[in-house]
């Protein structure tokens, strides 16, 4: 397989840090185990703690089975920490099994979304089964905003335009993110699909992305890091309301917490049938480079392809290299435009890194995507 550039460095940064969280991961998960029902919670905090930076990070970098497995340690430690599970020797040997499988994954991160990591979440659901729910009975929220708060961490919900804020100031989307995990976590993403118009409009000089990051960082300072106007950036509180730190409201947090969906691995042979005999058409980007210097070109080749009446629009990207924020807007603006007409779009050969980009970005959970 293609060997991943060098230069990746949020990859390297998050596998580095890694390694820190699991260096004496085992040493807390015994001595959680030696304690019994007297376990120190700041154990079981430190130990959860791992998990959710490894989860977060992965999510970022695209790193699928390894996010799904960090999250259900995650789960599990949650109910030792709220004592609805008790951390017996069968227990924490299947911790210690997770946090192992954690560890091989690391080791061949690039080939880890096709592992088999089915042993764990057999053991894992023999242990839980007949965990006790909550006091009340009902399942917990989808996302516990309380548990951001732990450790004197704080949740942010922040709205980027990846335009204005990221690529005219000469930034990249994976330099803004690879300085945010050097400070905290990134515990959701999602695109604005309306922010990207559509084909038949003008370009948008505005593409939005929310994004729920935890941090130690005070409101004081968490606009230093981000670097967007605070009317931007809103306090989330344990209940999921925001409180904003200037202005008006960031934006609902509904629309940010769009829930994990793994990585699609079809072509544009599995999408389905089309409708009402619309076409399909392989479009390929004649530049080795999707930015804003060649969207205009590629945008005007898929309007016209559209307006021939094309419903299914496959996008080969065998050749592309580089994806700004004005290629992914384009993408969005490409797949709104054939969903309004019944359609689809679909993206094949993308590298990993493109992959990895579009993933982080959560288009995966719109429209198809492949790799090469």
């Amino acid at each position: 397989m293609e060997e991943p550039s060098l230069d990746d460095e949020l990859v390297q940064d998050y596998l580095a840090e890694c390694r820190e969280h699991l260096a004496t991961i085992d040493i807390d998960v015994l001595a959680l185990e030696e304690a019994g029902t007297e376990f120190d919670e700041r154990t079981v905090n430190r130990i959860f703690r791992a998990a959710h930076s490894i989860k977060g990070g992965a999510g970022v970098c695209g790193l699928v089975k390894i996010r799904d497995l960090a999250h259900q340690l995650e789960d599990a430690l949650d109910l030792i920490r709220t004592r609805r599970m008790q951390p017996t020797t069968d227990v924490t040997s299947v911790l210690l099994l997770g946090f192992d499988q954690i560890r091989e994954l690391l080791g061949n991160h690039r080939e880890s979304n096709q592992a088999d990591t089915s042993e764990f979440a057999a053991a894992l659901a023999a242990l839980t089964a007949d965990a006790p729910q909550p006091e009340d009975g009902q399942p917990g929220p989808a996302f516990d905003w309380s548990r951001q708060r732990k450790g004197s961490k704080r949740t942010y919900l922040i709205e980027y335009n990846l335009i204005g804020d990221i690529q005219r100031r000469n930034k990249t989307n994976r330099e803004v993110f690879r300085n945010l995990l050097e400070c905290g976590t990134i515990v959701e993403t999602a695109l604005d699909l309306d922010s990207a118009g559509t084909l038949d409009g003008e370009p948008s000089d505005r593409l939005t992305l929310h994004l729920i990051y935890a941090t130690v960082l005070d409101p004081e300072l968490i606009g230093h890091l981000v670097e967007v106007p605070p009317e931007r950036i809103g306090l989330v509180g344990k209940d999921g309301a925001v409180t904003p730190l200037a202005g008006t409201a960031a934006g609902p947090v509904a629309r940010t917490a769009a829930p994990h969906s793994p990585l699609s691995s079809e072509g544009a042979e599995a999408v389905g049938p089309l409708p009402d005999g619309g076409s399909q058409v392989v479009i390929r980007p004649s530049e080795p480079a999707v930015v804003a210097a060649t969207v205009p070109e590629l945008r005007a080749k898929m309007r016209r392809l559209v307006e021939a009446g094309v419903r299914l629009l496959v996008v080969d990207f065998g050749n592309v290299r580089m994806v700004d924020s004005a290629g992914i807007g384009l993408l969005l603006s490409a797949h709104s435009t054939l969903c309004k007409l019944g359609g689809r779009l679909s993206v094949i050969h993308a590298s990993k890194e493109i992959l990895r980009l579009l993933q982080s970005m959560r288009m995966h959970q719109h429209f198809s995507v492949s790799g090469d």
